[in-house]
């Protein structure tokens, strides 16, 4: 019997028990009359709600789907009894809602949320709102601790130590509209394992501040001239704010060059059949645009998604950056941190039901990912029921060859030599007992390589919220060169995270 293969992950948006047959559910290619009995049944007690659902569909027709909380614009927009948010969120406020509504909402979607607690999905809620020109009675989505500038130059000097000493760029394709404060990206995110190399320290202060800043450690101070210059992405010139600071470097898609890349891609295609008419209006849309620039090695990743879904994000990708030499399949990966644990598990997010090829495909991206984090070791475990042979089954045996297959690539950079079942990765005393002759390092695992997208999926959701570790991804791998999807609902942190780990992904390996 040939094995299904997966044709399309599907990410939209239906009124719960009132789905229909139409265009959207037709390019999907499934059942269409089978998926609406079925989501029309599960979804019967959220009648008339907009209801996300994300649908793997497979080249036989068939179909899984997972239905998702509703959105939380649509959430708000309910409890302030309004139809539109604002238009202009500074000058329009368009509704009211109370700290215990917005706090109920925030439970209701916090199985969805990238938030560890109630408070964190209740400041993620309160930007949204704000956005929209909704008030929530005594809630700051962004609530700001001010600190001197000595102080925080010390903090800083204190916390400085990076992950890397190459320069990146990195094109960030999420048709924001940075005239807009909200939509604005700006963050920081501290990874882990640094190397030591010294950040130096910019203060942008005068007069006796500016004094302040350089007894306590500053290595440059001045006023804004001392910034560094900005790129901006824009598709349209219609897009740039009126006001904008001249240091700002401008890219306005339809103002580049876009026959070059058209030809360029026409070249790559025309054997697909692609046309030049075709290929012209492709390079227009920012999927296919980003996906050229790293192409032509003038950005080295991508990270979209945010208006668009998983297919549209990957297609292009796929089609033009293609997957690494060497490997079958593009996977995923998340970094799981807590205090200063960090590991890297794989695959939560992108195959149901992996081949040993692709779980040994994902142990060797996720051991290259954790070199370009600095990992201190690559130990990697590939969790199952059984533990260097104890259990028998399809899935034990299939972990198995996972590890054969490994001690054969001679480009795998890491350490595996057995299946594990979770205590025997993590726990040194458990593996000595249940695995004497284990080659792994007296310590939890690194890399943790799940049987199946369940265990995964669950698994990271598990530690999550009940073992308080952060998870940030996934993130894809496989590819000759990063591109990563965020989801639609996607915070800037979640933005900003998934950036700064794309820029790991595109340095060499040391």
């Amino acid at each position: 019997m040939a094995r299904k293969e997966i044709t399309r992950i599907a990410k939209i948006q239906l009124k719960g028990g009132q789905a229909k047959p139409g265009p959207e559910l037709a390019s999907i290619g499934i059942n269409m009359a089978d998926f609406t009995k079925k989501f029309n049944e599960q979804s019967k007690d959220r009648m008339g709600e907009v209801v996300p659902c994300v649908i793997t569909a497979y080249n036989d027709r068939t179909f899984e789907f997972v239905i998702k909380t509703s959105p939380v614009a649509f959430m708000l927009k309910k409890a302030a009894k309004i139809e539109l948010g604002a238009k202009n969120q500074k000058t329009e406020k368009v509704g009211k809602i109370s700290r215990e509504k917005a706090l109920e909402i925030a439970r209701y979607k916090l199985v969805d949320l990238n938030a560890n607690d109630e408070e964190a999905a209740l400041r993620m809620v309160a930007g949204t709102a704000k956005q929209m020109g909704i008030e929530i009675e005594g809630v700051d989505p962004m609530p700001v601790s001010r600190k001197a500038i000595n102080e925080a130059t010390t903090l800083v000097r204190d916390t400085s130590t990076v992950k890397f000493d190459a320069s990146v760029d990195v094109s960030v394709c999420l048709n924001l509209d940075t005239a807009q404060a909200n939509q604005q990206l700006r963050g920081a995110v501290s990874l882990p394992h640094g190397n030591g190399k010294t950040v130096k320290i910019l203060a942008l202060a005068e007069g006796d501040e500016a004094t302040s800043a350089k007894a306590s450690g500053a290595d440059f101070v001045g006023g804004k001239e001392k910034l560094d210059e900005i790129k901006e992405v824009f598709k349209t010139r219609k897009e740039v704010p009126s006001k904008l600071n001249n240091k700002i470097e401008l890219v306005v898609i339809e103002e580049y060059d876009l026959d070059k890349l058209a030809n360029a891609l026409f070249v790559l295609r025309q054997a697909k059949g692609m046309t030049l008419t075709e290929a012209s209006s492709l390079v227009r849309l920012p999927n296919y645009f980003a996906s050229m620039l790293l192409k032509q090695k003038q950005a080295d990743g991508y990270v979209g998604g945010i208006e668009m879904t998983t297919r549209d994000t990957l297609k292009p990708a796929l089609q033009i950056i293609k997957s690494a030499p060497g490997f079958n399949s593009v996977t995923s990966l998340m970094l799981m941190e807590r205090g200063p644990e960090s590991y890297v598990w794989g695959d939560c997010a992108l195959i149901p039901d992996p081949s040993a090829q692709e779980l040994a495909d994902t142990a060797r991206n996720a051991a290259i990912f954790a070199r370009q984090l600095a990992f201190d070791s690559l130990n990697v475990a590939f969790l199952s029921y059984s533990t260097a042979g104890s259990g028998i089954g399809p899935s034990a045996d299939k972990a198995r060859s996972a590890v054969a297959l490994l001690a054969q690539d001679q480009k795998f950079i890491g350490t595996a030599d057995s299946e594990y079942q979770f205590d025997s990765a993590f726990v040194p005393a458990v593996r000595d007992q249940k695995h004497p002759a284990s080659t792994l390092e007296k310590k939890p695992a690194d890399i943790y390589i799940f049987p199946n997208l369940d265990a995964g999926n669950i698994g990271y959701k598990i530690a999550q919220r009940l073992g308080g570790f952060e998870a940030t991804g996934p993130l894809l791998v496989g590819m000759n060169q990063p591109v990563n999807d965020l989801s639609r609902g996607a915070s800037v942190d979640d933005i900003v995270n998934v950036a700064y780990l794309t820029a790991v992904q595109a340095l060499p390996i040391k």
